[in-house]
């Protein structure tokens, strides 16, 4: 159970408020950390992050099973906790954190029958005339497993111990000798060899054994296996006609099976928290391609997507090794960092100005409505990279002219002008060797007065017939990549 992890939240109290009583406080989040010297609680980040950690573990697998009584507490607690979590009095979210703190310290109150109704289903149809002993207990056994499966919030415990009690009573029936009345007649070699029923002692006890181990300790894979043999020799226990050959295979594949499952680590448990929750925070971005000025480059969005339904199998998978999460999340990781935007230059021939956009339908738009498609000009990082700055387009109006700058200064001083903020269109790089060099046009007056270009040579030429190649260290951009060669 997610529960269990409750420990690293619990946080020394000694500082704050007997408000807070009778619970330590949960899920201590670094705003509400007392500082050296401080003497008060945020106790609103506390009661929100009470409120995350109870919808984590409603999100957890593991809540199937708890029981409902605390499932309806739960809820009730975090529902209260939501209503006051923004705008209550700090009386109000005290009681809300205090009352939600306690409903989670239940969450370890879990129940799972499946097993226990298995068990009960296959054995409701025997019949005391079949067994000569151990009927008694078998039957005191059975019904004690249907009373506790009346009880909706029956715990672990209790299951467990009806179901070993129940397996054992089943292992000590005997079946009754077959009937012998035929050994009565005057010509006893004609009877039927196939009238004896095969022994089926060595099965029934290997069932038992089966039946009395739990899912949850062993691999979903080697535990498939025994659920496959154990419904077999099933079948053939109960198949009266079943000859003896078969019982043994029945009785061999059993138990094979149950020296074959694998042992879950408990001490040493695989950690998918690191995975969950890079999936969590990408699943929007692998689930739509952003479109528009967010478009990616369709080459390293394809092996993101590619990389995130891979981290989603090993996620889904519980067999999965902790090396095999480890890589997943590492893969996934270097994905996304790869991540980029095709940058596009198109010309208008009416007023001399090149835009540059990585919007692939206002590229392909303005290249069928008179402008000149000059292809790509080179490759950007996503924006939200680590080293990556963005750039915001500003548009003047008055002449029609596009300017991209990451200058705050700069921004501020050309809204001053007049001209309008387009927004945060596509990103510069961290430093490195594909600058794209910035040029003004100080002879010019209308559109097209700057231009921005990765071609040394395209640099020089235009530095050499009057153009400012503006290289100061804050106006310097760089590309991620070039533009890619031509095939």
């Amino acid at each position: 159970m997610k529960h269990r992890n409750l420990g690293k939240f619990i946080v020394a109290a000694a500082s704050i408020s007997m408000a807070l009583s009778p619970i330590s406080a949960l899920a201590k989040p670094a705003t509400a950390i007392l500082a050296e010297g401080e003497t008060t609680v945020d106790t609103k980040a506390l009661l929100n992050d009470a409120i995350k950690y109870a919808e984590d573990a409603k999100n957890d697998a593991s809540y199937n099973n708890v029981v409902p009584k605390v499932k309806r507490n739960l809820e009730s607690k975090l529902a209260a906790a939501k209503a006051v979590a923004d705008d209550a009095p700090v009386t109000d979210t005290n009681k809300a954190w205090s009352d939600l703190v306690d409903a989670v310290h239940y969450l370890d109150f879990t129940g799972n029958t499946a097993d226990l109704v298995g068990l009960v289903d296959n054995y409701d149809d025997l019949k005391e005339e079949n067994y000569k002993e151990g009927w008694a207990a078998f039957e005191a056994a059975l019904n004690e497993a249907k009373d506790l499966l009346k009880n909706e919030n029956a715990l672990d415990k209790e299951i467990k111990e009806a179901t070993e009690k129940l397996t054992a009573a089943y292992g000590g029936l005997k079946d009754k000798d077959p009937d012998s009345s035929s050994e009565s007649s005057s010509d006893t070699s004609s009877e039927d060899p196939g009238d004896t029923e095969a022994d089926k002692d060595e099965l029934k006890k290997a069932i038992a054994e089966a039946e009395a181990l739990n899912a949850d300790d062993y691999t979903a894979e080697s535990w498939k296996t025994l659920a496959d043999a154990l419904k077999a020799g099933k079948a053939v226990e109960a198949d009266k006609k079943a000859e003896q050959g078969a019982v043994n295979d029945a009785t061999n594949a059993i138990k094979q099976a149950i020296n074959g499952l694998v042992k879950v680590d408990i001490e040493n448990p695989v950690d998918k928290t690191e995975l969950a929750n890079a999936l969590k925070a990408n699943k929007e971005l692998a689930d739509t391609e952003p479109e528009g000025d967010a478009s990616l480059n369709p080459e390293t969005y394809g092996a993101f997507k590619k990389a995130y339904e891979a981290a989603d199998a090993v996620n889904k998978d519980e067999d999965a090794t902790q090396e095999a999460v480890d890589k997943a999340v590492a893969d996934l990781k270097a994905a996304y960092e790869d991540l980029d935007q095709i940058m596009y230059r198109v010309y208008n021939p009416n007023n001399g100005e090149h835009l540059f956009t990585a919007n692939k339908k206002e590229y392909d738009y303005l290249s069928a409505n008179g402008w000149n498609g000059e292809d790509i000009a080179w490759i950007a990082p996503k924006a939200s990279l680590e080293g990556a700055t963005a750039m915001t387009r500003m548009y003047d109006k008055n002449s029609g002219e596009h300017h991209y700058t990451k200058n705050e200064k700069e921004i501020k001083a050309l809204e001053d002008l007049g001209w309008t903020n387009e927004g945060k269109k596509w990103a510069t790089a961290a430093k490195n060797e594909n600058v794209i060099h910035r040029l003004y046009n100080p002879n010019e007056t209308r559109a097209g007065r700057h231009h921005y270009t990765l071609n040394d040579k395209e640099k020089d030429h235009l530095d050499s017939i009057g153009w400012n190649w503006e290289h100061s260290e804050s106006d310097l951009i760089y590309a991620k990549a070039p533009a890619p060669e031509k095939k």
